[in-house]
């Protein structure tokens, strides 16, 4: 009986703390306007290159499950397979924006 009872006062005994970081929001303005427009071209451009290399990626699989024809189902059970793939992380890099924005309506 004492042993519950204490455990029910431990959280009572910790005492509050206040979050020091509330209300602070991130501000890429800070670093200056030079700055703000880099960060933003070098995100576009690497943006740029995962679009173009998920697509390559997509054109090479369907092109080899295309050439997967006759007695190897397996083969093309792996091209199809790589395609998919392919194509969910097109369809992801495609839609970064949106993603990066749910997570952070969802976290805010």
């Amino acid at each position: 009986m004492y042993l519950i009872e204490s455990l029910l006062t431990i959280p009572a005994m910790v005492p509050a703390i206040d979050n020091p970081i509330a209300g602070i929001v991130p501000d890429f303005s800070v670093f200056g306007a030079e700055f703000n427009s880099f960060w933003k071209k070098l995100f576009a451009a690497l943006w740029a290159l995962a679009l173009i290399y998920t697509i390559a990626r997509l054109a090479v699989a369907i092109a080899a499950m295309s050439n997967s024809k006759g007695g190897h189902p397996q083969q093309l059970a792996e091209h199809r397979a790589e395609a998919a793939w392919a194509g969910g992380a097109l369809a992801g890099v495609a839609a970064l924006g949106v993603i990066v924005t749910a997570i952070l309506a969802l976290v805010s």
